[in-house]
């Protein structure tokens, strides 16, 4: 599961929620820019190793999850996993999950996208 949390001003809500819309259906994966995420995401699993709060969430995943249960494993993933993972192999990950049918957004505060009847984004 991936959250994200954006605070936006009402009078840019519509072209926001038009570029998240892009983004869950229309994004590319370039090989480039596949080996610049792959090197963030290591960077940051690295970044965390002596972690005391990685370790403690990482034990308590262990005590309350059984190993079969995807909340068992860490949101971040293995560095073996992410050291051999293929562009092809991310973009079938993307392609499966990440998809307006899959996601919910909740959108609150002072935002109005109807003018004069419904509007599709």
């Amino acid at each position: 599961m991936t959250s994200y949390y954006f605070q936006v001003d009402p009078a840019y809500a519509k072209p926001f929620l038009q570029i998240l819309a892009c983004s869950l259906d229309r994004t590319r994966l370039s090989e480039e820019h596949f080996k610049s995420e792959k090197k963030a995401v290591l960077e940051e699993m690295y970044a965390g190793k002596d972690s005391l709060v990685r370790d403690a969430l990482k034990s308590m995943r262990r005590a309350m999850y059984r190993p079969g249960d995807p909340a068992y494993h860490p949101t971040i993933g293995y560095e073996d996993s992410i050291v051999n993972a293929t562009s092809a192999e991310l973009k079938a990950f993307y392609r499966r999950n990440y998809h307006p049918r899959n996601a919910t957004l909740f959108v609150t505060g002072n935002v109005d996208l109807v003018e004069g009847g419904e509007e599709q984004l």
